[in-house]
């Protein structure tokens, strides 16, 4: 039912967001990951979840306290990489 959807998890790269990730990957999802951290770790999140659930994973630094960060034009620019992978983001 997930398989091939696309989903954005805020606060991912580490805790509960990070386990949400990995079982939305499982699920067959593209994720955009989205939080602060070590720039090596969050590559090897990416690649991690990539390589073991044939998915697409991307990050997002953007800040969700921010609204300069979180406006429909950042929202629209994270759906067009998404979509730039092949995959569809509604």
């Amino acid at each position: 039912m997930l398989k091939g959807k696309s989903v954005l998890i805020t606060g991912s790269t580490s805790g509960i967001g990070k386990g949400m990730a990995g079982a939305f990957a499982k699920a067959g999802c593209n994720i955009m990951i989205n939080g602060f951290g070590d720039a090596d770790e969050i590559k090897s999140l990416l690649a991690d979840l990539e390589a073991k659930n044939k998915i697409s994973a991307l990050y997002s630094a953007a800040d969700m306290g921010k609204a300069d960060q979180t406006d429909q034009k950042n929202g629209q620019r994270c759906a067009g990489r998404i979509r730039r992978r092949g995959y569809p983001c509604q």
